[in-house]
């Protein structure tokens, strides 16, 4: 789908918006390493006529929240700062650094710190103010392209209840523009995740943007079962992460059974290596499994393979092309294979040539979030966030497997041997685990229809499916 463009487009407003946002976020005067990407990105946009799409995402991102809805980027604008200051992704690409919340006061964080999201909590030094931290060294390279040429892709995903109201929303932008020439607009994707966060927000009142990143507790459930109180055997896996977005599927949690991940930064490592290929199975894992590489120096992101080129000597612009190849699996010229075989170690060259296709940094840190958050939820609110995931994912599956949900533990881990060559089965999966923590799914009473209600002695009981704004079927009682 394609956007009207004006020919008289005024540039300030996307300048103002975004300066507006670093002070309040950097302090008045704004750190020159900020304002410097800042301007870089800033200066593309404006002079490719750019602007628009990114205003009228925020709006559409604006009107979302104050409607009550989160809204998750996933086009390659994800990786901008622009973007990120404009709200429309939760993703800030500057290098790991801390944030005063009070003072705004900057630290950067050394070249060794993978992500912001890694630094331990610590107190402002100068007000005593609390640190967060934030950053996760992304080039504008990766969306912009080396000639800052590249348009703008704007996916934004939505709630399945939301989506006509943020499609509705626009339209209602895009109307009345004169078409002088074409940029991609915008695009509304429905999805399970931003459904399943709203419902887990409505349900625990914990808003899912306040949620850590670097919970060890939470994390402790991506390479073990301990925090959830039961064992592997129980529950048929090693890992804690059965209904984790991207975590939850047999050959990623082999991933993180092998590679005991323990920061933010390592799950994204996991993102890349699960999403690419000719990532894993014959490269990083033989690699790991013979104890001459780590997760940490596996190549798993387009981004990371881009800085490593650079720190090994190679300009950016050649660095850059070598990092498009890995987009669609083509040749580089001759000169810069040569740069190449000069400048990496054998091994990294032995493992980049192997690579057909690698995942952008930018969504493997967005599918991290995503996870952390449920992980999060699950950990600290089993009953609703088993409410809310059989609300929306028992949607897309037939009843038969609702039934059999509703079996005790034993007759749940006897189906799963039978059918688990045949793939993935989340609902059973997980609810053989809310059995193993004490909760089971039970048809509700008097139901005649889909009506199904996740109980438990210890945290009370819900009704499914659960709407966000459904009153009468909460019947959660803590004691």
């Amino acid at each position: 789908m394609m956007m009207p463009y004006p020919s008289n487009q005024d540039h300030a407003p996307i300048r103002e918006c975004c300066y507006n946002a670093a002070r309040k976020r950097y302090g008045d005067e704004v750190p020159e390493a900020v304002a410097s990407r800042l301007e870089e990105e800033l200066q593309h946009i404006l002079r490719n006529g750019f602007t628009e799409p990114y205003m009228i995402a925020a709006r559409i991102v604006d009107k979302a929240a104050a409607d009550g809805y989160m809204m998750a980027m996933r086009g390659s604008v994800g990786s901008s700062f622009v973007a990120y200051l404009l709200g429309i992704t939760e993703i800030n690409p500057l290098p790991p650094h801390y944030r005063c919340q009070e003072c705004s006061r900057i630290e950067w964080a050394g070249d060794d710190v993978a992500s912001g999201f890694d630094l331990p909590n610590l107190l402002c030094s100068a007000c005593g103010g609390e640190f967060v931290g934030d950053g996760h060294r992304i080039p504008y390279q990766m969306f912009l392209g080396v000639d800052g040429n590249t348009p703008p892709n704007i996916d934004l995903y939505a709630a399945w209840e939301y989506e006509e109201h943020a499609k509705n929303e626009l339209e209602f932008h895009m109307s009345n523009r004169v078409w002088k020439r074409t940029i991609p607009v915008p695009d509304i994707i429905p999805h399970n995740d931003e459904s399943i966060m709203k419902r887990l927000h409505a349900l625990t009142g914990v808003n899912p943007r306040s949620i850590p990143m670097n919970d060890r507790a939470v994390l402790s459930l991506f390479r073990s079962t301990d925090a959830l109180n039961v064992t592997p055997e129980q529950i048929m896996s090693e890992t804690g992460t059965y209904g984790i977005p991207e975590m939850g599927i047999g050959c990623v949690r082999d991933m993180l059974r092998l590679t005991q991940p323990a920061s933010f930064s390592d799950l994204v490592q996991i993102s890349g290596l699960s999403h690419g290929s000719g990532t894993w199975e014959g490269n990083a894992r033989e690699r790991i499994q013979a104890g001459t590489g780590t997760l940490r120096t596996s190549l798993a992101c387009r981004d990371q393979l881009m800085m490593e080129l650079i720190q090994y000597g190679m300009d950016s612009e050649s660095a850059y092309a070598v990092t498009a190849s890995k987009r669609k699996d083509l040749p580089v010229s001759e000169s810069i294979e040569a740069m190449l075989q000069s400048k990496v170690p054998a091994w990294y060259l032995e493992s980049y040539r192997k690579i057909e296709y690698l995942f952008p940094k930018w969504f493997a840190v967005s599918y991290v979030i995503s996870a952390v958050r449920n992980a999060f939820y699950k950990l600290h609110y089993p009953l609703e966030f088993y409410a809310a995931y059989f609300s929306v994912y028992s949607v897309h599956n037939d009843d038969a497997d609702m039934e059999l949900c509703t079996q005790e533990g034993d007759a749940i881990r006897k189906s799963l041997e039978e059918i688990q060559h045949e793939g993935y089965h989340p609902l059973l999966e997980l609810a053989l685990e809310m059995n193993s923590r004490g909760l089971r799914v039970k048809k509700a009473p008097s139901s005649t229809g889909d009506r199904y209600r996740i109980e438990s002695d210890a945290y009370g009981s819900l009704e499914i499916p659960f709407m966000p704004n459904q009153q009468g079927s909460r019947l959660i009682s803590r004691e």
